[in-house]
């Protein structure tokens, strides 16, 4: 059975005759199945070839207008455009860190966390209810109509910088994207964010709101209302969460 990304697994018959099954067939299968499973269900990466293996798409999608009087020049009037990353970035919510960054173990192929798992976990936290609440009220990346132009990765297979203009582009919209981003387990592509979007400094991939800030503030750290309240819901989101499931 080929599944892809070079791992062919071959059929053993191990529901049927295992004794007909070679040694060497079983222990080459058992070794690829769990790279296969390490692969796109954990790190979203291949160990072999060093392949993209996260699924997804990230695109633009236009959603109104963008404000005239707040937005940069090149975008007053124009068609406001919101960035939907269905590629997991690495980050663990709601501390926003990768996993290299919270334990400093960096493994090729395991530690990425771009898999199918950890990519569900972000799509959850994408739509908490501190995040809609604040597209409601018509701030940050979802409710904003405060618009700059920024380049993102249009597209899939965005981890591979050889794919850039086969399966996926950098694309330029007026988008509110830009208000709370994060960067992702991936150097390559943080810098290629970076280099795309001189204006906007520490540019990166738009991200919902975290418990980290991945820049130094020269003033004295203190405590926001609303960051302080986004704790405070979260909280109260994760009990209801745990009450339900049990």
């Amino acid at each position: 059975m080929k599944l892809g990304d070079g791992y062919n697994i071959k059929s053993t018959k191990l529901n049927i005759n295992f004794k007909k099954s070679k040694a060497s067939d079983v222990i080459k299968n058992l070794d690829d199945s769990i790279l296969y499973q390490v692969g796109y269900m954990m790190s979203g990466k291949s160990i072999k070839g060093n392949k993209d293996l996260a699924l997804g798409k990230n695109y633009f999608v236009k959603n109104g207008k963008c404000d005239q009087f707040t937005s940069d020049s090149d975008c007053t009037g124009e068609d406001k455009y919101t960035y939907v990353r269905n590629i997991g970035s690495g980050n663990i919510p709601p501390m926003g860190v990768s996993f290299p960054e919270l334990t400093g173990c960096n493994l090729n192929g395991l530690t990425e966390m771009r898999g199918i798992v950890p990519s569900m976990i972000e799509d959850v936290y994408d739509i908490n209810p501190y995040e809609i609440s604040k597209g409601i009220l018509g701030k940050d990346n979802l409710g904003s109509s405060t618009c700059k132009l920024m380049t993102l990765p249009v597209g899939y297979k965005i981890y591979e910088s050889d794919k850039e203009g086969k399966t996926w582009n950098m694309e330029t919209k007026c988008t509110a994207s830009h208000h709370t981003r994060q960067e992702t387990s991936d150097q390559k592509l943080n810098q290629r964010i970076k280099e795309a979007n001189p204006d906007i400094p520490n540019a990166s991939m738009p991200y919902p709101s975290v418990l980290s800030e991945k820049f130094k503030n020269k003033a004295p750290y203190r405590p926001s209302i609303s960051r302080l309240l986004f704790i405070i819901v979260l909280t109260l989101f994760i009990v209801l969460a745990l009450k339900t499931c049990s």
